[in-house]
């Protein structure tokens, strides 16, 4: 227990006492004079390691560059289901050369939700089915298959996270003529609820 300017052993025998009573005596090892008296007053502040400063209200991933990407992804505008998206993710997919695609990113433990607007580019072909997926620090958070012309609106927690990565895969039974281009409308991490 700390008591002015020198310290004093707790009465008490419980173990976080003992424990910081040991670090009191390892830390006057190193500010005591020989004879074990305080050189001066010292002030300790603990921190909780992995936090930040709060970071911006809304970041767009179309403005990070991503930690890791299987197949390049495209920023920019994007029509889905007939909505422009001026800040959309896409990755583009077809049946045999491209079947799966995932771009990482890090969120750094300073975000709260990633929300987006999933769905195909307009500009792919008719027979497009794909499965979008989202990861948070690894896990499986949110899975769902678009067909051309569905766009759905996710908002998926993402507190203290590390990681966030997006997973898309081509699951129709046709070969499309051309790729299917799966697309994170104005894909964004916020700090909002």
């Amino acid at each position: 227990m700390l008591v002015g300017r020198g310290f004093r052993r707790a009465r008490t025998a419980a173990p976080i006492v003992a424990t910081l009573t040991a670090v009191a005596a390892a830390t006057c090892v190193l500010a005591c004079g020989s004879e074990g008296e305080p050189r001066q007053q010292t002030t300790v502040t603990e921190t909780r390691h992995g936090r930040k400063s709060p970071a911006p209200q809304t970041q767009y991933l179309s403005n990070i560059e991503p930690l890791f990407f299987t197949h390049p992804v495209e920023n920019g505008s994007a029509d889905i289901n007939g909505e422009t998206y001026p800040r959309t993710v896409s990755e583009a997919l077809d049946k045999t050369s491209i079947p799966a695609a995932e771009v990482e990113y890090n969120t750094g433990r300073s975000w709260r939700s990633f929300d987006a607007v999933i769905g195909i580019r307009d500009d792919s072909p008719s027979e497009c089915l794909v499965k979008f997926k989202v990861f948070v620090d690894g896990s499986s958070i949110y899975s769902r298959d678009i067909s051309l012309g569905d766009s759905v609106g996710i908002s998926v927690r993402v507190d203290d996270s590390l990681r966030l990565k997006l997973s898309v895969s081509y699951v129709g039974s046709i070969e499309p003529r051309e790729y299917c281009r799966a697309a994170w409308g104005d894909a964004r991490l916020s700090n909002q609820s």
